[in-house]
């Protein structure tokens, strides 16, 4: 999710507030709109549609639109600018790492993933300030990004988990349900706000969804 003082000061910059945590569900409502793409990849369209789904979900008028999106796309394609930190991530990790379950980050992102992710106390390869992790696989770092179903070979390698062992948590159908589904894995449709409506695959409001379904 892209950082939220950039969303905030974008929309400032046309005369609009954004309302405090509303950026969470703009997030989630622009994943929709990037999901619409037809086809099995995503191209290089892909900064307008989420963009254009954010100011819509937002409720950004029409004629304000077009420089919403203006404004919103170096947030969302710059280096670095989807740091911003989910908590339920960071209080589900812990929890599924203490039952046992063997852990990888596989994403689409700009090589700086593992990174950020240690630098925010979130996760990393090894011990750390953050859960520890058997891999964070990055997609510019290993030349293939999600729906690609070789994305997810590296995650299944360093884990020594068998495809149908594996869960995937995501919040695009098309990259994380289709990709996963390409791979042989089980997805989860990360979908907090309940706005996604395909009913063809499994869907959770919460990772602590994931830590039940795995205790169970």
């Amino acid at each position: 999710m892209p950082r939220e003082e950039g969303v905030r000061q974008a929309l400032a910059e046309i005369g609009i507030q954004l309302p405090a945590g509303a950026l969470l569900r703009a997030h989630h409502g622009a994943m929709l709109e990037y999901d619409k793409k037809p086809g099995p990849t995503p191209d290089a369209d892909w900064a307008y549609r989420y963009t254009r789904g954010m100011a819509q979900e937002l409720g950004v008028s029409e004629i304000l639109l077009e420089q919403a999106i203006t404004g919103l796309t170096p947030n969302v394609t710059g280096p670095g600018t989807w740091v911003a930190v989910i908590e339920d991530s960071r209080e589900a990790l812990p929890l599924l790492r203490a039952a046992g379950v063997r852990l990888a980050i596989v994403s689409n992102a700009d090589g700086t993933a593992a990174e950020n992710l240690s630098r925010l106390g979130i996760c990393q390869v090894g011990p750390g300030e953050g859960v520890e992790v058997d891999i964070v696989v990055d997609s510019t770092a290993v030349g293939v990004a999600k729906p690609d179903p070789k994305i997810f070979e590296f995650a299944l390698s360093a884990t020594g988990v068998r495809p149908e062992e594996a869960v995937h948590v995501g919040d695009s159908v098309l990259a994380d349900v289709g990709g996963a589904r390409a791979a042989g894995i089980r997805p989860l449709h990360l979908d907090p706000y309940e706005l996604c409506r395909f009913d063809d695959h499994e869907h959770i409001r919460s990772l602590h969804e994931v830590v039940t379904l795995i205790s169970g």
